[in-house]
């Protein structure tokens, strides 16, 4: 993907400056540059939109159940999320959120297209983040913050947003670019809440890989709906998940180490971070587990009866 997308053009008047800070983050984002970029910068932002959601402790599963507050509150997280992927160090004198090519830039997150400036940030570079839930797409893009660029009232915070005509002035380098769905929004409502409902990590996980059997699940919300640190432990044989399904004939299985095994299963492969649970349906799927040396605790054929008791 050729990146940036909708550049400003070079003569531009703020070009050099915003160039500078593009090429610096380009070369923190990791060892094939915006390619790497284009694909963790989407998943820093989902993530942090999931853990205001925090869906295991709250119940809720969308960003518009949140409160206005926490909305607000994702705007901080994003500021940790993008400043721990490229390792800037915050602004000088902690005023702005990062330093960058010595120069203090403020980072700017909406949800609802309206990016608000402080007064401090004013004739400085900002980094506007703009994530669409509904469409699952987000853009990222470099202005400096003019007050010619932004509207000419302010709220009772002092704060300024980019007007129509500013917006012209941004530099994208991602523009409407897709990034990971909400996971929840393709899962019915009584499905979503008869998985979260157990208090214990391990029941939650054995009622996700269930309800959702055959369905690649993202590590981030195994990871969210085991709610423990080492949400691992839940999966494992040793008196976790794939104890109590195995009996079941039910195999969970990940991206990073199981994806031969499920092409011998005639499955599709997953992506590095995705678990899949699979039915067991015959001996030679049995055996092909067995002979893997790492999921013999499959001791059952699957028995499709085990879903009639699940939410319809």
């Amino acid at each position: 993907m050729s990146i940036p997308q909708r550049p400003l053009p070079t003569d531009h008047p703020d070009f050099h400056i915003i160039e500078e800070i593009c090429e610096a983050i380009r070369r923190r984002a990791g060892t094939k540059g915006w390619d790497d970029f284009v694909v963790e910068l989407p998943q820093r932002l989902r993530q942090a939109i999931d853990e205001v959601i925090d869906t295991p402790r709250t119940g809720r599963f969308e960003l518009s159940e949140t409160e206005k507050t926490e909305k607000t509150y994702i705007g901080t997280k994003v500021e940790i999320l993008v400043r721990d992927y490229l390792g800037f160090p915050k602004g000088l004198a902690g005023v702005l959120d990062l330093e960058v090519e010595g120069r203090s830039v403020d980072v700017k997150n909406t949800v609802t297209g309206n990016w608000m400036i402080p007064a401090e940030a004013l004739g400085h570079p900002c980094i506007l983040i703009h994530e669409d839930e509904q469409r699952s797409e987000c853009s990222f893009g470099v202005i400096i913050a003019k007050p010619e660029y932004l509207t000419q009232g302010a709220n009772r915070d002092g704060k300024v947003s980019v007007s129509a005509s500013g917006k012209n002035n941004i530099h994208w380098l991602l523009f409407k670019h897709k990034y990971p769905d909400n996971f929840w929004k393709q899962v019915p409502s009584s499905h979503r809440k008869w998985i979260v409902t157990p208090r214990g990590g391990t029941k939650r996980l054995e009622r996700l890989f269930l309800m959702l059997l055959e369905r690649p699940i993202p590590r981030r919300i195994v990871e969210a709906v085991a709610s423990q640190s080492d949400f691992m432990k839940r999966i494992r044989a040793n008196g976790g998940v794939r104890d109590i399904l195995g009996p079941k004939g039910v195999a969970v299985l990940n991206g990073t180490t199981d994806n031969e095994l499920l092409k011998k299963l005639a499955h599709p492969e997953i992506n590095s971070d995705e678990f899949i649970s699979v039915a067991v349906k015959d001996s030679g799927a049995r055996e092909v587990l067995k002979s893997s040396g790492r999921h013999s605790y499959v001791t059952a054929i699957f028995n499709s009866e085990i879903l009639e008791d699940l939410p319809k």
